[in-house]
């Protein structure tokens, strides 16, 4: 029982608890920050902090855009925008969007000022989410993991959200992962990487075809690995965009009956 707080004790307890908490591995040509902040789903937030220009730059990689993206949310959006103006009003470090990613720059002595500022604009913004889902049907993403685990009959081999390996030795995530029952661990033979392809309008077509091209193009998984499931049918495609992910992945469409099914069953028949 506490009969008296000091507040020594307290500043004690608490970076003794964030000591704990706090993970700082290498990563690439930098180091990947765990820290004790979660995103909606329980997900860790993770910055990348590397040097630059005789400072530090820390950014997301743009995992937060990512799940924004998911909701069918633009980190250019109105909402996200104003996100990222009240987070720099609060007098945070500067942090902005730079190329789909949340980032700050500054000194190395202005290193915890700086991952604070930019984690505490992650969580502000990845928020903006919920403003989107509580009016919306479930997003695409998410019919597209449940068809995926109906089909495999097995949820555990589904990892939704899934880090995929690039070739530079970075990490980016993909709608889902879909393991080979015939392997026990996991590697990028032996699994498959979803990407949902939503599609409302032709601008939301471009966008979706753009990022996940520019994904697939870079990651090391062999091309046989990668299937990109657009929504609707192919009629509702451009042959032009058909055409460039193609180049890429294997493409299938959600509401063909049996389309999924098809390049999943042959795909997961091959790896491994």
């Amino acid at each position: 029982m506490v009969d008296k707080l000091e507040r020594q004790a307290i500043v004690s307890a608490l970076l003794s608890g964030l000591n704990d908490s706090i993970a700082v591995t290498p990563y690439a040509h930098g180091f990947l920050v765990s820290l004790p902040l979660y995103f909606y789903d329980d997900d860790r937030v993770k910055l990348f902090v590397e040097p630059l220009e005789g400072g530090v730059r820390v950014g997301d990689r743009g995992l937060t855009a990512m799940r924004l993206h998911m909701s069918e949310v633009s980190l250019t959006s109105k909402r996200v925008q104003e996100a990222l103006r009240q987070s720099a009003g609060n007098g945070l470090f500067a942090v902005g969007e730079s190329h789909g990613e949340i980032t700050g720059f500054g000194s190395f002595s202005d290193l915890p000022k700086l991952v604070y500022s930019v984690a505490s604009t992650v969580i502000r913004v990845d928020q903006v989410r919920w403003l989107a889902t509580e009016r919306r049907p479930p997003v695409f993403r998410d019919r597209v993991v449940s068809e995926l685990r109906l089909i495999v009959g097995r949820s555990e081999r589904v990892t939704p959200n899934a880090a995929i390996r690039l070739q530079s030795g970075r990490e980016k995530h993909v709608t889902a992962s879909v393991a080979s029952e015939a392997v026990e661990k996991r590697t990028p033979e032996s699994s498959l990487y979803v990407q949902a392809l939503s599609g409302q309008d032709s601008e939301a077509r471009e966008s979706s075809v753009s990022r996940c091209y520019h994904l697939f193009s870079l990651a090391a998984t062999p091309r046989e690995n990668l299937v990109a499931i657009a929504s609707g049918s192919r009629i509702d495609w451009p042959d032009s965009l058909v055409d460039e992910i193609s180049r890429v992945s294997t493409v299938a469409f959600f509401e063909e009956s049996g389309s999924i099914a098809h390049v999943v069953g042959e795909k997961l028949a091959t790896v491994g």
